[in-house]
């Protein structure tokens, strides 16, 4: 609790707009007591009109810094209520509402959550540090803006999931004005962590290591609605510029960067043209392969391995050495709790070379039962050209193929030397349903329990779907591709010869 408390409350601070050098602020009245008889507490109460009232929440050792509201519900009574603003969500009541009863100059309380609350109401006014003061006046404009970023999200999604009462454009325009709100938290919160580092006096309530490691960890989260846009793109890069590489949050930015860029140079770009898809992964290599070359913040490799895997890996297995050598850096890197994310990241880049290796080798064993009750086994294949499928209903690509995949069996499906197979990695019901409404007539495979961990897809090595193979009549795997490929249909008839 304390951990997650650490860091809800420094990104407070870590995205505030801060001003130059104020005046001095001077508190009304500090309110100082034990949160659950152990852990100290301190708010000291900066605006109040006698109903309502703002202030700062100090917690163990003064290290961390909260922004809170309250109100006086009756004479002797108050109410604390700690806020959080973060881009896409607000924080509230953590712990609960502080409600705090004032008895003869003493407060005794308990919080929503049941947990005992006591201490005692101080009459003498304290000054903010310089610190305090500057945090202050950046939370007080960027309240406003995060309120509107959050209400801008909130219409976003919920147009979304309308659908129709939604146009590009509209979408568009929204999520503009989301990166213009969210840019200047961004670059007056980078601002803010350099020109205070170093210079928090003794009675400070944050660390400005822990301020700076945060705000730059949590930087790339403020584009995730921004569309591209040169201008807004030119900001985000004058961030990143000042940043540097070796900072938390460098990449997961550049990469945003990136992707909106690449979806801006091939807006309306015919997909099955083999030279466009050649040029779309040559740009692609060349943006991640040129990361070897930058010294990451070791937090950000994560996300750059896991990206580098997956758009670089599989058509240049050379770089599988240098993966591997960085994830045993991260495995062996104290200051970084990897977790399951390092099991991920080694499954990952196993399964990408094991796929790559597979083309013109004999097709890995598949046998399970069908959604009908009967049993396939792909050995006894032999002498016809599979066509194999892996897919999940959740899946919009694969439904965009379904209509493709329907006239592939039509147009083969009365050929004795064709068999189509697909396998679902979902849940058996699910499929069922599909299957029986798109009147699907070829074999469909189900895997009982954890489909992601079953044999149909780590023999084949599943990442992602849709995903299919083509299958000679020797039983040699000899295409890994898109069911949307262009030419799949010209690979397929040229087996089938």
């Amino acid at each position: 609790m304390k951990k997650l408390l650490l860091i809800i409350t420094i990104l407070a601070i870590c995205f505030m707009n801060c001003a130059k050098k104020s005046e001095t602020f001077t508190t009304k009245k500090t309110i100082a007591g034990m949160y659950a008889g152990v852990t100290p507490y301190e708010v000291e109460i900066v605006e109040d009109n006698g109903v309502d009232f703002k202030g700062i929440m100090k917690w163990p050792s003064y290290k961390t810094w909260i922004y809170v509201e309250g109100n006086y519900p009756t004479s002797d009574s108050i109410v604390i209520a700690e806020k959080h603003y973060i881009l896409n969500e607000i924080f509230q009541n953590q712990l609960g509402d502080f409600k705090v009863k004032i008895t003869d100059n003493s407060l005794d309380g308990i919080s929503t959550s049941g947990t005992k609350i006591f201490g005692v109401l101080k009459e003498e006014p304290r000054e903010l540090t310089e610190f305090e003061s500057c945090a202050w006046k950046m939370i007080q404009k960027e309240i406003v803006d995060r309120d509107e970023i959050a209400k801008l999200n909130e219409d976003i999604l919920g147009l979304y999931r309308k659908q129709n009462d939604l146009t590009e454009e509209d979408a568009e325009q929204m999520q503009l004005k989301v990166a213009e709100l969210a840019l200047p938290i961004a670059k007056n919160g980078l601002d803010f962590s350099k020109k205070m580092t170093n210079k928090i006096d003794e009675n400070s309530s944050v660390d400005s290591d822990v301020l700076q490691t945060e705000f730059k960890t949590r930087l790339g989260l403020l584009t995730r609605f921004a569309d591209y846009n040169e201008e807004i793109a030119a900001k985000y890069q004058q961030i990143l510029e000042e940043m540097g590489t070796n900072q938390p949050g460098y990449f997961v930015l550049s990469e945003k960067l990136f992707n909106a860029k690449m979806g801006d140079k091939y807006k309306g770009a015919d997909y099955n043209d083999k030279e466009v898809i050649a040029q779309y992964r040559a740009d692609q290599k060349e943006f991640y392969v040129d990361f070897i070359k930058k010294e990451l913040f070791y937090e950000d490799m994560v996300p750059f391995i896991m990206s580098f895997a997956y758009n670089v890996l599989e058509e240049n297995i050379e770089y599988q050495e240098y993966l591997w050598g960085e994830i045993i850096k991260l495995e062996t890197n104290e200051k970084l709790d990897v977790g399951p994310q390092l099991d991920r990241m080694k499954n990952t880049v196993k399964a990408i070379v094991t796929a790559a290796k597979m083309t013109d080798q004999p097709a890995p064993e598949l046998i399970h039962k069908t959604v009908a009750g009967k049993e396939f086994n792909l050995s006894n294949q032999k002498g016809k050209v599979v066509f194999l499928e892996y897919w999940a209903t959740w899946c919009g690509p694969c439904k965009q193929v379904t209509p493709r995949l329907k006239e592939i069996y039509a147009k083969n499906k009365d050929n004795n030397d064709f068999v189509m197979v697909s396998v679902a990695l979902d849940k058996l019901e699910s499929v069922k349903e599909y299957v029986s409404e798109h009147e699907l007539g070829w074999t469909q495979i189900v895997p009982e329990s954890d489909p992601w961990k079953s044999a149909p897809a780590q023999n084949f090595a599943i990442t992602g779907v849709p995903t299919a193979f083509l299958i000679d009549k020797d039983g040699i795997l000899r295409e890994r591709l898109h069911p949307s490929d262009a030419d799949l249909e010209i690979k397929l008839a040229e087996l089938l010869k």
